[in-house]
């Protein structure tokens, strides 16, 4: 980030929401779509140093970043700007007491971006969150939804207003592939996904689970049929106790590395270290850090809905596709030989700078942002 004056509050858009600093991803994208973006955090959240967020921002001033105030004083930098830009649905939060204020005529258009379990569960609950973050679903002038089937389905549920479904835009840069550190015989699943099958955290309303456990007793499996492979985890997760338990069990405990969780920056070189980077059975769909280890040439063992997969891509995702106990098991037991490893981890690099790691999609919200708030098109 440069550092230079900032725009004296006179913005296109105002994009709230720091979930893995998908807020500086979406207002560069928008930026090089030629809209003037600011982005607004509580001013905990704002990093002293932006050397850890990878990609570092390139497009988006560091005047550009505002600590929050008071409700207030971000209701009225909306009412400056053209339009607001809303993940996981954080102007809640921002507003607060003011929330009532958006549904005033002159507030700006307000697109908000759902990425799990925000529309899968808490949109669901009967409690005032859940109420009225469904009101802000039926208010925005579009949302963008995950393409997860619960997050699909929500959607035609709760007649969620304007669903769009895009390629979310990671950090616009170049990372070259990076060799695996050991080169020992095990092939070696890195495991940074939340250990979460609904184990301590139960209830009708939970859909966002990762189903772990299904992938541990299956990797344990694998381990008694004597698989050359081994297993980093990070302990995160609301069963993270359950699944020590659960490895315990096995009689294969010295085949698990514990991790302590780590940055994003961090993620990078646990994935020096792995062969196939495991995400989740539950969900549908792949997040941020699949992505991240596609582009660090990892392949990615997860669960992806077909159908759902088709509202947003082309071309299938090149990954180790898989949902149940015995699926895992025997993807674990194919995916033995590391050339053949390496060849779908390039694959799956070319994959993920297509789609993901460059602005897709981000010309069609930019021209319908510009829609909504009477702006010229093409900005540049």
């Amino acid at each position: 980030m440069s550092g230079s004056p900032s725009h004296q509050l006179d913005y296109d858009v105002i994009v709230v929401g720091h979930l893995v600093n998908a807020d500086f991803a979406i207002a560069e994208a928008l930026i090089r779509q030629g809209l003037r973006c600011a982005v607004v955090r509580f001013e905990k959240d704002i990093p002293n140093d932006f050397s850890d967020i990878p990609g570092a921002c390139r497009d988006l001033d560091a005047a550009d970043v505002l600590p929050f105030k008071n409700p207030f004083w971000f209701f009225c930098l909306c009412l400056k700007s053209k339009a607001v830009v809303s993940i996981t649905g954080n102007i809640i939060a921002y507003l607060f007491w003011c929330l009532p204020l958006m549904a005033l005529p002159f507030f700006p258009p307000v697109f908000n971006i759902t990425t799990g379990s925000d529309i899968t569960e808490e949109a669901r609950k009967n409690t005032v969150y859940g109420y009225v973050y469904r009101w802000l679903l039926r208010r925005t002038h579009g949302n963008w939804i995950s393409s997860t089937p619960e997050a699909v389905k929500t959607a035609v549920d709760l007649r969620v207003k304007s669903p769009l479904y895009f390629r979310f835009p990671m950090f616009d840069r170049q990372i070259e592939g990076r060799t695996r550190e050991n080169s020992g015989d095990d092939i070696v699943y890195f495991h940074p996904a939340r250990l979460d099958w609904g184990g301590e955290d139960k209830g009708p309303y939970r859909n966002s689970t990762k189903g772990s456990d299904r992938f541990l007793r299956a990797f344990n499996r694998a381990l008694s049929e004597g698989a050359n492979v081994r297993c980093l985890l990070l302990d995160r997760g609301a069963d993270r106790e359950l699944a020590k338990e659960l490895i315990g069990r096995g009689g294969f405990s010295s085949k698990y590395t514990w991790m302590e969780p780590t940055s994003q920056a961090g993620l990078a070189e646990c994935f020096t270290q792995a062969d196939v980077v495991v995400d989740q059975f539950d969900v549908g769909f792949f997040g941020w850090i699949a992505c991240e280890a596609m582009l660090h040439e990892r392949p990615v063992m997860a669960y992806a809905d077909e159908a759902c997969s088709r509202l947003v891509y082309d071309q299938e995702p090149p990954i180790i596709n898989c949902q149940s106990e015995d699926d895992i098991y025997k993807q674990i037991m194919r995916w033995s030989d590391r050339a053949q490893l390496t060849t779908l981890g390039l694959k799956s690099r070319e994959w993920a700078r297509k789609n993901h790691f460059s602005d897709k999609d981000m010309p069609l919200f930019a021209h319908k942002i510009c829609v909504a708030a009477g702006l010229s098109w093409p900005r540049k």
